[in-house]
């Protein structure tokens, strides 16, 4: 699998992704974060339920994981509740195809600038 590195965020955070050697936040800050912003709880966020709002708030944290800290898909999947490497994948690769909505992009800007402020 071949990760691409054309998507950048528009908002303050783009200068701390992984490849520019900056500070990373943890991956307890973005889930933290993508909780509050889908009003999840973190046990919900880990845990096994399968709604459609919990998936796409789990995706969202698998992308944004990988994305801006340097975690294994396997290191993802242990702070997401023991998920599977190819779950963490499949997640990441749903949202990377969402972000051509400029609706989805803006939440994730919204998450991403939330991110930065934690940090």
């Amino acid at each position: 699998i071949v990760e691409s590195c054309e998507v950048t965020v528009s908002t303050p955070i783009s200068g701390i992704f992984k490849d520019k050697g900056n500070v990373m936040p943890s991956p307890e800050v973005i889930i933290s974060e993508v909780c509050r912003y889908y009003s999840v709880s973190v046990d919900d966020m880990k845990g096994q339920r399968r709604t459609a709002e919990l998936a796409n708030a789990r995706q969202v944290c698998m992308y944004l994981i990988k994305k801006l800290t340097n975690l294994s898909y396997s290191q993802i999947g242990k702070e997401l509740g023991n998920r599977d490497h190819t779950t963490i994948i499949h997640g990441g690769n749903k949202v990377e195809k969402m972000l051509s909505d400029p609706s989805f992009r803006n939440i994730i800007d919204d998450i991403v600038e939330n991110i930065d402020a934690k940090i």
